[in-house]
């Protein structure tokens, strides 16, 4: 394959898988905010709101810094994974520690149990984040694209399934 047939179909992946990612959360998104109280939403969306701003920093572009090496060796992916996986552990043990604080700014009990399950993530991301840098740095774009899709759609299925059977938040 040619270098222009392989931009051409790296970029047909690219903006198929983020059309689709973002079509199918605003799907999701009204089928959860039909299925659960607005204040069940609105906690929801509180938490993503706040741990999403953490997730925009946590990773500190160390895997577009990968990406973009003109060469990337074991080594390097194995820092930036133990670094990814410290700083997650950070994040972690903050959430874990403010959640009670935060639970009383936003008058509900709730919110604490919601924090620290949501803070989770931060511990799986470097576990998740790598195989994704080095697809990415392969030029694997269907591979990721297809990989995100699947995870999108399989965590959509189970937080409506959830709700259906009035599991609430």
């Amino acid at each position: 394959m040619s270098l222009a047939q392989s931009i051409r179909e790296s970029s047909k992946w690219l903006v198929g898988s983020n059309v689709t990612s973002q079509a199918l959360q605003f799907a999701i998104g009204i089928a959860l905010a039909r299925l659960l109280v607005p204040a069940d939403f609105g906690m929801i969306v509180t938490i993503q709101i706040f741990t999403g701003f953490v997730g925009l920093i946590a990773s500190g572009g160390m895997g577009q810094a990968l990406i973009r090496a003109k060469e990337a060796r074991e080594a390097d992916f194995q820092v930036v994974f133990s670094v990814q996986l410290a700083i997650g552990v950070i994040i972690y043990t903050a959430f874990f520690t403010i959640a009670p604080w935060f639970a009383e700014w936003f008058g509900s009990p709730l919110y604490q149990d919601l924090l620290r399950v949501s803070a989770i993530s931060f511990l799986m991301r470097p576990f998740l984040n790598l195989h994704n840098i080095w697809l990415q740095r392969e030029m694997r774009f269907k591979e990721t694209s297809l990989v995100g899709l699947a995870s999108a759609l399989l965590s959509g299925i189970v937080s409506i399934a959830m709700a259906v059977m009035g599991y609430g938040v």
